[in-house]
């Protein structure tokens, strides 16, 4: 429905939009690229499924997983970006949004536009046409009216 379309946008603008979401995604990166440092792997980036994996890394003492390790050094190093929980509320409304709902609603979308394209195509050449035919009527009307008022003017003078 329309209501689900609404609720997934307003999540995907509200993650493009987040600077504190980019900057703790960067700290994150960070990490991951110190632990790393001397493997091949080192700045290879990382992807969302790597973020679940930051819950299982456990530190020596297997007191605290990575992800807890990060959350306190953004706590404790950038508070600002602790706020960024309150600014992802779309997110967390989307959370219910089918994807499989959404990309079948798409589909038939397509379908359907595919189906009133040709009638779409017709009503715009039409339009196009009469479009041009106006401004070519107005044209022809106005040299005629030019035509018809020097012939005036000279029918005028001769008297």
């Amino acid at each position: 429905t329309y209501s689900q379309l609404s609720k997934l946008k307003g999540a995907v603008v509200a993650v493009k939009t987040c600077t504190e979401l980019r900057q703790a995604l960067l700290v994150v990166l960070k990490a991951g690229n110190i632990l790393n440092r001397w493997t091949p792997r080192v700045s290879a980036g990382f992807s969302v499924i790597d973020l679940y994996k930051l819950r299982d890394l456990k530190t020596t003492d297997n007191k605290q997983s990575l992800m807890e390790v990060i959350v306190k050094l953004i706590v404790a190093r950038a508070p600002p970006l602790v706020s960024l929980v309150p600014s992802l509320e779309s997110v967390h409304k989307a959370r219910g949004v089918n994807s499989k709902d959404v990309c079948r609603m798409l589909e038939e979308l397509q379908s359907g536009l595919l189906k009133i394209r040709p009638v779409l195509t017709a009503v715009v050449s039409e339009s196009e046409s009469r479009a041009r035919f106006g401004v070519l009527s107005s044209v022809l009307e106005e040299n005629e009216f030019q035509k018809r008022y020097v012939i005036v003017e000279l029918n005028d003078l001769w008297r």
